[in-house]
């Protein structure tokens, strides 16, 4: 499970994105949306905070691929702040609270597995660094 800082309000409170996608795709190597030669992908976005334009979700990826959440976000139009590969022009470049994080904003968070020996479901937690902490001080 990750957790993200994104631009834009998300319909929906919960919801899956569900598009094919390509890796290195581009002529800057992102993984890029594709209809034809893209393979399937979803991730599972939950909103958890919603301030100003802004949104703190929870993104876990039922796939596996490179860049996957970030392209998934840029995709719907609500890219990771702080993405200078994924970003949507003006918007992810000029907002303020760019002033809070001078990089991305996405954060690994959570990790369930199996333990090969015991069988037993481990999980394990990653608190915040103090920037991530302070741009969701910003979004109280």
């Amino acid at each position: 499970m990750y957790h993200a800082v994104i631009y834009g309000t998300p319909a929906e409170s919960e919801f899956t994105i569900d598009l094919p996608l390509r890796t290195n795709g581009d002529r800057q190597h992102r993984t890029i949306v594709d209809f034809i030669s893209g393979k399937p992908a979803q991730t599972s976005i939950s909103v958890i905070k919603v301030q100003a334009g802004i949104s703190f979700v929870s993104a876990c990826p039922r796939t596996g691929y490179t860049h996957q959440i970030r392209s998934h976000l840029y995709a719907i139009g609500s890219p990771v702040v702080g993405d200078n590969l994924y970003r949507i022009g003006r918007l992810a470049a000029n907002s303020p609270i760019n002033d809070q994080i001078q990089r991305l904003a996405l954060h690994s968070y959570k990790i369930t597995f199996r333990h090969p020996a015991t069988h037993l479901d481990m999980t394990f937690t990653a608190g915040y660094p103090d920037d991530f902490s302070m741009v969701l001080s910003y979004l109280q």
